[in-house]
């Protein structure tokens, strides 16, 4: 293949899905380069390579890493500066990620770990990160005296930007200390986490999720039950939640919570077929099989979970008793080979101890679940003897679909006729350029970043130009809040998600959801119309522009939410955006908002997928 060529396929493979496929053609491409002896398409090609192992299999990456990194030590200056700053990173991560696999030998990740160091010191950055992979390396093998003295040398090195994330280090640092039965001293270490001195849009849910056994142990039930039911409410929703699904599935075995715990493992079984390490499949195993053995005897020994096929294996109907079995044979399994890699018996005695725990003498109240529409403080209550005249409901063109199907609809104006992209992008006024998640965090300010979980009132972010709202009587239960649109109000609805967004300068309320980008904002006269953008994470090359248009003309013509169109920034590259408003000009309840908020991130995050499944 000549250079033009292999340049021209590498732009197809980045294109394409983050799969095996994916993987399969960037090798390839990776092949004929080191054949060529193209030096510049092999170093682009491993590193959109380490962006796929990132997502699918991350102990992958360190090959080409390391591949990387060899080729810019010899020639520092021959490469784009903005590549060669990322490598410091991913190298940071791909030797993390041997501590999660077994197909790694142990004197191999032990080499990374070394050239990891050697490299931090010749830079001038901290041994930060050296110090705590060696502590978990230590740990991970059984050495526990030796683990604590790294996490001495860990905790006293310096800190640095180069470092990693301040916030999450004492999260990391407490599941080793609670591994370890110190548990007041995990507690002890989220501290500043908990009170939010340590932010992170990671937090305060990753915290929550490593202490709430911690709690347990330590018989504060009510903070541990806290602590499962906030840090579950996110964890359920995300894939990077998955390491944590164990903690949760232990607690509820451990606490008597038999049916949350299966419906919470029945939810997620299906994950444990592409995890994402061993390592922590692993523990998903072992916690469920442990749930499975306390389940039986209380009554669920034959309660059907169904488990879905995957490879060789048969979709089938299992019971409880049943499922445990192929979970603790799963676990066994998987500690065996971490063993067999690590020369000790450490990971093998580990699930025996977690299979042979026994429960509390009795189940732990859980705090109540957030009701669908929830009642909400506001900024002051009506006088007792004023009765405000029922609000006008919004019209009923306007009127929400039921939740429990978001997507169709769900209130947002729609066209007789759908439109297509080219109209879409002479009639709409989007900004000049997509904001990315960072880009809206740097803008926000350092204190944008609002945890879901945190309780505050509704007049904490009320600006000056919002009006208050208004209170309706006789509405079924107790009293509805409708009220015109506010910052505040959509805030709620994404904290009763558990999701973490970002607030703007401008008003706006911004997250990522999936490979969405998705901002709302208010527009009209008087910020009655709840506004929302979707941004597709994926990029498609401009020569693409036709195949582009066609893609939005048939999702307009095929779906409601949202109304698509194509971006050009002039880049090279194209932009697959799209527009979701809804007029509440007559006001809106809380329940209602849901409702919009719910099937805009839905929506938007299936228009997200859709052009990421592009070819």
């Amino acid at each position: 293949m000549t250079r033009d060529e292999l340049l021209a396929a590498l732009a197809d493979a980045r294109d394409r899905p983050d799969d095996g496929a994916k993987v399969a053609e960037l090798d390839r491409i990776v092949a004929y380069a080191d054949a060529g002896r193209d030096v510049r398409v092999g170093f682009a090609a491993r590193l959109a390579l380490v962006e796929v192992h990132r997502q699918v299999e991350p102990w992958r990456m360190l090959s080409p890493v390391r591949w990387c990194l060899d080729v810019v030590d010899g020639a520092p200056g021959r490469f784009d500066p903005t590549d060669t700053a990322r490598l410091p990173g991913y190298h940071r991560e791909a030797v993390a990620a041997l501590c999660g696999t077994s197909r790694i030998g142990l004197a191999r990740a032990g080499a990374a770990l070394d050239d990891l160091e050697r490299r931090l010191g010749a830079a001038g950055q901290s041994r930060r990160p050296a110090y705590a992979l060696r502590c978990r390396i230590a740990d991970h093998v059984g050495a526990e005296s030796t683990a604590r003295r790294w996490l001495v040398r860990w905790r006293a090195a310096p800190r640095d930007e180069f470092g990693g994330c301040l916030a999450c280090e004492p999260a990391d640092q407490a599941r080793l200390l609670t591994g370890w039965g110190r548990w007041t001293e995990a507690v002890e270490i989220v501290e500043p986490v908990l009170a939010g001195t340590l932010c992170c849009p990671d937090q305060p849910e990753r915290a929550l999720g490593t202490i709430q056994l911690a709690y347990l142990r330590l018989g504060r039930h009510d903070e541990a039950a806290d602590a499962h039911v906030r840090a579950y409410r996110r964890h359920r929703r995300e894939r990077a939640g998955f390491p944590f699904l164990a903690d949760h599935l232990r607690f509820c075995a451990l606490a008597g919570h038999h049916d949350r715990g299966l419906e919470i493992l029945a939810r997620h079984l299906p994950e444990l077929d592409r995890p994402p390490d061993e390592a922590s499949a692993l523990e998903f195993a072992a916690a469920g099989a442990l749930l499975c053995r306390l389940a039986g005897p209380a009554g669920f020994a034959r309660h059907p979970i169904h488990r879905p096929g995957y490879a060789g294996r048969h979709a089938a109907e299992l019971t409880v008793t049943a499922l445990g079995r192929e979970l603790t044979a799963s676990a066994e399994d998987l500690a065996g080979r971490f063993d067999a890699r690590n020369g000790t018996s450490h990971q093998s005695g580990r699930i025996a101890s977690w299979l042979a725990e026994r429960p509390l003498p009795g189940p732990i109240p859980l705090p109540p679940e957030p009701a669908t529409e929830p009642e909400r403080a506001i900024a002051s209550e009506p006088e007792p003897a004023t009765e405000p005249e029922p609000a006008t409901e919004p019209e009923p063109a306007t009127e929400p679909e039921p939740a429990a199907n978001p997507e169709p609809g769900a209130g947002a104006k729609a066209t007789a006729k759908p439109t297509t992209a080219t109209e879409r992008r002479t009639t709409a006024k989007p900004p000049a350029e997509p904001r990315t998640a960072v880009e809206l965090e740097r803008t926000a300010g350092p204190t944008a970043i609002e945890p879901a979980s945190e309780p505050r009132r509704r007049a904490d972010f009320r600006t000056a130009a919002e009006p208050e709202p208004l209170v309706c009587r006789g509405r079924g239960d107790g009293l509805a809040v409708v009220g015109p649109l506010t910052v505040a109000a959509i805030v709620d609805v994404l904290r009763d998600r558990a999701d973490q967004h970002v607030l703007g300068p401008a008003g706006t309320v911004g997250g990522r959801w999936g490979d969405a980008l998705i901002e709302f904002q208010r527009l009209g006269e008087r910020g009655e119309i709840l506004h929302a953008r979707v941004t597709a994470g994926r990029r498609l090359p401009a020569e693409r522009l036709a195949e582009a248009y066609e893609f939005c003309n048939a999702w307009n013509h095929d779906r409601l939410l949202p109304k698509a169109y194509v971006l050009d920034l002039g880049a090279g590259e194209l932009v697959l955006a799209g527009d979701v408003s809804t007029d509440l000009e007559h006001g809106v309840a809380a329940g209602q908002l849901a409702v919009l908020v719910n099937a805009t991130l839905a929506s938007g995050a299936a228009y997200a997928a859709a052009v990421a499944a592009l070819p």
